[in-house]
């Protein structure tokens, strides 16, 4: 029943990151997020939305942390993001425009990933808290999620270490497996990215 329909792009993000520190074992980035909501919606009604919904914004700062082995293409990392809505307004499960304020939202990534020739291998855990959200009172849609993560990929962006590309890129297959969770979807996904730099 908390559902509604959503047409159009969705969210839109917009990323700004900083480089804190690199050396030859270490890589550290932190930034900012900002989720526009440009979705096209029916009434937003509920706590379980599609998209943001009407009127609400979200902000994440985010902190990458990579070490780097010395070994050739072996690389371990940490990623920490928290999740921050801006108070908005939506429907109650009673058709009253309630005030509405999602829950803020922590992710934690653990990976490892090698890389040889134009072949790319990688695994990740993933943890993810939400914090109840407040439509009109609590909305009991407090969670959290522990998945994993298995990835393959093929391009040509590890030569970056030791050439200039004109067209760097790399596509990758991956497969997520929930481990446990709670108020979460849990269900087996197949994911496939692309990265191409200009």
């Amino acid at each position: 029943l908390q559902t509604e329909t959503v047409s159009g792009l969705g969210d839109i993000r917009l990323k700004a990151g900083y480089e804190m520190g690199t050396s030859t074992k270490w890589f550290v980035r932190g930034g900012l997020t900002l989720s526009l909501p440009s979705g096209r919606s029916g009434t937003p009604r509920g706590v379980y939305p599609f998209s943001s919904g009407k009127q609400i914004y979200d902000s994440q700062f985010f902190l990458h942390i990579n070490w780097y082995p010395f070994v050739r293409g072996l690389r371990n990392g940490l990623r920490f993001s928290q999740n921050t809505a801006i108070k908005g307004e939506r429907e109650n499960m009673d058709g009253v425009d309630s005030s509405f304020s999602k829950g803020n939202r922590f992710e934690f990534h653990y990976n490892w990933s090698y890389e040889h020739s134009d072949l790319f291998y990688a695994f990740e855990l993933h943890h993810l808290q939400q914090l109840e959200s407040q439509l009109g009172g609590g909305a009991n849609d407090q969670g959290y999620l522990d998945q994993g993560l298995l990835e393959i990929g093929w391009g040509n962006l590890n030569q970056l270490e030791s050439n200039l590309l004109e067209l760097p890129w790399q596509v990758r297959l991956g497969h997520r497996r929930p481990l446990r969770g709670e108020r979460q979807p849990i269900a087996p996904a197949w994911q496939l990215d692309a990265q191409i730099y200009f």
